[in-house]
């Protein structure tokens, strides 16, 4: 939150003679409407479906959970590090095509990958494991090794060939690398204090890397050797402001997140990411998760209640927060249980022999059909793909 720019500010500038406030000041805000922020209602109001993938079921590329997903020259590369603990590859109609790396200790092994990336440019793909970042070209065959003196849990390539970690444990900052692996700078020193746990730390948004911070209203971006403020995220008067954090209590204080959360009168970020069309945040306002789409072009945004909005394009009860964002602008959302779907499926067909349905149910229980004859309970995860109305 805002307060806590100033805050961060000072870690980040030490003894620097810089002026806070007229930092503060240059930083482009994003407002958030909290009084109008669960407008849509139903997912056909927020998204126009452009197509779903049933992920291919097999032995081989078993899916648990997909940790991290991302598509590029029409392949789907999908992070699962429970079940597979592999990076799997698979083309854009759901065929199974092959895995990068495997669990083991030889060249090109890993006991457990925690992140990847693909790299276009260098025709690369990058998966961060203990210590080290393998490297095997876009079709998977092995290539090399980066060592590295520290562990991290999220990485994002920068110019020059620099990397920009997010480490853990006593590395819980952000670190810029060199290509071998010498460490060129490291930002917010770990301490019980200053320690920064958040599942969405490092995004990359096309030349930028960028970072989010928990109870903090500032996105970042990590460029050079420095990190600055990017973007803030005004809530208005659901703000959590320094005169609200210096009301508290003690323990309060020494649990801020907590009390935020379970107040139920302040917003708090949660992912923000964006593309060449949009911004898109997510954030928590009395205790429900909103999603929220800002037109680059026109400022324009949409809203919508992210758990229970109604799903009347697949009828499976998606859980309808983005995965993954494109740079031409369309969102992969991910339906883990397919059980879901086949429920949605025999509802619409009760409903057709009771009542009859509507000229959209019509169409979703076509689209449906489809993927059932394609899926059963145990099978792989189904990936819904759209275009946002912005």
């Amino acid at each position: 939150m805002k307060l806590n720019l100033t805050l961060i500010l000072v870690i980040l500038l030490g003894c620097n003679n810089v002026e806070l406030s007229s930092i503060e000041d240059k930083v482009p805000t994003m407002a958030v409407d909290c009084d109008n922020c669960s407008v849509k209602s139903n997912l056909s109001e927020m998204f126009d479906p452009l197509s779903f993938v049933v992920l291919e079921t097999k032995k081989e590329c078993l899916i648990e959970s997909i940790d991290k997903i991302s598509i590029h020259k029409n392949k789907i590369y999908i992070l699962d590090t429970k079940g597979a603990k592999s990076l799997l590859v698979f083309a854009t109609d759901g065929r199974y095509l092959y895995k990068i790396g495997k669990v083991g200790n030889g060249p090109g092994e890993y006991v457990k990958p925690y992140d990847f990336n693909v790299d276009l440019k260098n025709n690369e793909v990058k998966i961060l494991t203990h210590k080290k970042l393998l490297i095997y070209d876009l079709g998977g065959q092995y290539r090399r090794t980066l060592w590295y003196g520290f562990s991290a849990r999220q990485f994002a390539s920068m110019e020059n060939r620099n990397e920009c970690f997010y480490g853990a444990g006593k590395n819980d900052k952000i670190i810029i690398a060199n290509s071998k692996g010498r460490v060129k700078n490291s930002l917010f020193p770990y301490s019980l204090r200053n320690r920064i746990v958040t599942p969405y730390g490092l995004q990359k948004s096309d030349s930028l890397c960028l970072y989010n911070i928990p109870n903090c209203d500032t996105i970042f971006s990590v460029s050079g050797n420095s990190i600055v403020p990017y973007l803030y995220i005004d809530f208005g008067h659901a703000a959590f402001t320094w005169k609200d954090y210096c009301s508290l209590g003690q323990n309060q204080k020494q649990q801020t997140h907590a009390y935020v959360v379970e107040s139920g009168k302040y917003a708090f970020k949660c992912l923000y990411t964006e593309c060449p069309e949009y911004k898109f945040l997510s954030f928590v306002l009395k205790k429900k998760m909103i999603g929220c789409f800002q037109s680059e072009r026109s400022g324009f945004q949409i809203y919508y209640d992210v758990s229970s909005c109604c799903d009347d394009i697949w009828f499976s009860n998606v859980f309808a927060l983005p995965s993954y964002i494109g740079e031409d602008g369309y969102v992969v959302c991910i339906q883990n249980f397919p059980e879901e779907i086949i429920k949605g499926r025999q509802i619409l067909q009760n409903k057709k022999q009771n009542t009859g349905l509507s000229q959209n149910e019509n169409e979703g229980l076509k689209i449906l059909n489809d993927i059932v004859s394609k899926i059963d309970e145990l099978s792989n995860p189904v990936l819904f793909i759209a275009k946002p109305k912005i």
